[in-house]
């Protein structure tokens, strides 16, 4: 979040994902951390800019699989 906190939202978007994919591979919990992440970033810069960033680090199934994911989850 420290990128984001300093403006750079799409810095923080593929982060995020990429963070997020490691720990989903790993099992760990703290992959909340990343969906909620993104979740606020998302919201923050809009559905077209999120879409644009996520396309930078994912292919499309995996972007369906990241927005279903993001929808999904609640607090």
């Amino acid at each position: 979040m420290l990128r984001a906190a300093a403006g750079d939202a799409i810095a923080a978007i593929e982060l995020h994902i990429h963070a997020l994919g490691t720990r989903l591979a790993i099992g760990v919990p703290e992959a909340v951390i990343d969906i909620i992440g993104l979740k606020e970033l998302r919201e923050r810069v809009g559905t077209t800019t999120f879409a644009e960033a996520a396309g930078q680090a994912l292919d499309a199934d995996s972007y369906t699989n990241l927005i279903t994911l993001l929808d999904s989850y609640k607090r």
